[in-house]
């Protein structure tokens, strides 16, 4: 997430320095997830029935543990239809992906950022064959 008043009313940031302190993420005296998933966005629960749905509660919620459970059931029993499916899908797409990248001389990814002024900048990095 961001830091600042313009992207968050509360642009609370978390930093991870190394793998050590990754755990510290799970620590929910430490850490607060109620109504976190992805930085300080939340969807409207309009989109969901007005239900919050299971990544978006906290742990002491009643209804985590419960929808975890079911979830955690549904995938549990359908594992020998959804873990073939995902193999042979990303199986296929990364094997492409690696041909195409092969058959290339270099390669080059773009970052993009942007500055203080606002203006998108790329920064390139050529990786030679």
């Amino acid at each position: 997430m961001p830091l600042g008043p313009f992207i968050s009313s509360k642009p609370n940031v978390i930093v991870l320095v190394g793998a050590k302190s990754f755990p510290v993420l799970f620590n929910v005296s430490k850490v607060e997830k109620k109504d976190l998933f992805t930085g300080t966005y939340m969807p409207f629960t309009e989109l969901t029935g007005d239900y919050r749905v299971l990544p978006y509660l906290d742990l002491f919620e009643p209804n985590h543990g419960k929808i975890k459970r079911i979830l955690f059931f549904l995938l549990q029993s359908s594992r020998d239809r959804v873990i073939p499916e995902f193999h042979a899908n990303f199986t296929e797409l990364f094997e492409t992906m690696e041909k195409e990248l092969a058959s290339k001389d270099e390669l080059k990814f773009w970052f993009v950022r942007k500055d203080l002024g606002g203006e998108s900048r790329g920064d390139e990095l050529e990786i030679l064959s």
